[in-house]
């Protein structure tokens, strides 16, 4: 069976690859918009910060993604995102054109709707004038650059296939493993909904393929009633920073995989921790076996869902894009479990995290 992958070819800047990359791109002028949300996590202004000491000419425009559910919202966390908000203000002054973008993420009546306004904020938007666009996603939340992300593709295809667009994720495993995440409600993103609104979809089996990391149990519980799917494909980090880390999650979910699942074990996929493309390549891969094999039966309806750290979801995001998948996601707050958070802010922290920026290159010059 030949697989046909649109990012096959995909560039993947791997941290020890990021910074002479972005070097020797500035040495000429580049156009730059850089897409950040303001949160809590104590990467936020990684990107930033590095991305100034690389120099360079041209416009430099900063778009601040604020999304909170009303206006009056105050966070558990506000000392933190009151922190990294003085640290942003002060690697922009002077270099960087900052516009701030509310997004309010719940509607009157209390359902979701972040993912929708930040679709159309960046449908309307005009991103003509740029040459690179750079989405950091180390304080945004899936539920908005998921949505975010699909929007700019799109546009970076219809409107100037020179626009080179990429997502920037800090991977930090220590951090990604503390967080936790409250579940409000299970929805749909979108742009992601793929035959799932259909009403013909009830005759079609669903297919899901959670990419799975520690701390998700309950998010399963919900996803599982949520999507009532026909077989399940979890997908595993392997290779990992951890080298235990496929084992520690089968011990931690054999329960729901084996007494609520009756998971056939063989279903089981497993990808590299650190790398989106393994993730694309890998269910990419399941999506043409399974529509294979139930092409008699009116082929499926897929759908996957990112319970997994932020460099993974990047992977998941280019094969749901690819091939129209839906992706459900749970709705909820984050927040580390530990108690010391002010030890994730410390200098030496700091350095590590602008030693592990990875780039992805989703359109632009290398697809034209």
């Amino acid at each position: 069976m030949v697989i046909e992958r649109n990012w096959d070819d995909a560039i993947h800047l791997k941290p020890k690859f990021f910074e002479n990359f972005w070097v020797q791109r500035l040495k000429n002028k580049r156009d730059i918009l850089v897409i950040c949300g303001l949160g809590w996590d104590p990467r936020m202004t990684t990107l930033l910060s590095t991305l100034k000491n690389f120099g360079g000419f041209g416009l430099r425009d900063l778009h601040l993604v604020i999304y909170r559910p009303s206006p009056s919202f105050t966070s558990s966390h506000k000392k933190f995102i009151d922190k990294n908000f003085e640290e942003l203000e002060k690697i922009v002054e002077k270099w960087m054109v900052k516009r701030e973008i509310e997004i309010k993420t719940r509607k009157e009546d209390n359902r979701y709707g972040g993912d929708a306004r930040i679709s159309k904020f960046y449908t309307q938007y005009d991103i003509s004038q740029y040459t690179d666009i750079l989405v950091d996603i180390s304080a945004l939340p899936k539920s908005l650059y998921f949505p975010l992300l699909l929007v700019l593709v799109e546009k970076c295809k219809r409107i100037d296939r020179r626009i080179n667009l990429y997502v920037i994720a800090c991977q930090d495993v220590d951090i990604d493993s503390q967080i936790t995440e409250s579940i409000d409600d299970t929805r749909l993103l979108k742009g992601f909904e793929g035959k799932l609104r259909r009403v013909s979809r009830q005759k079609i089996p669903t297919i899901w393929s959670p990419i799975l990391a520690s701390n998700n149990s309950i998010a399963l519980g919900k996803l599982f009633d949520y999507l009532h799917p026909k077989d399940i494909y979890p997908v595993l980090p392997f290779p990992s920073f951890n080298p235990r880390a496929d084992d520690d999650l089968l011990i931690e979910y054999q329960s729901i995989f084996v007494d609520e699942w009756d998971l056939n074990p063989l279903n089981i996929i497993y990808a590299a921790e650190d790398d989106p493309l393994d993730i694309y390549r890998s269910l990419l891969t399941l999506y043409h076996q399974q529509m294979e094999t139930l092409k008699p039966l009116g082929g499926i309806s897929m759908v996957f869902s990112c319970l997994s750290s932020k460099i993974s979801s990047i992977g998941a995001f280019m094969a749901a894009y690819e091939k129209k998948v839906a992706v459900a996601h749970p709705i909820g707050h984050h927040k580390l479990k530990v108690n010391k958070m002010d030890d994730y802010w410390s200098k030496s922290r700091r350095t590590r995290y602008k030693e592990n920026l990875h780039s992805i290159w989703l359109t632009g010059e290398p697809y034209e």
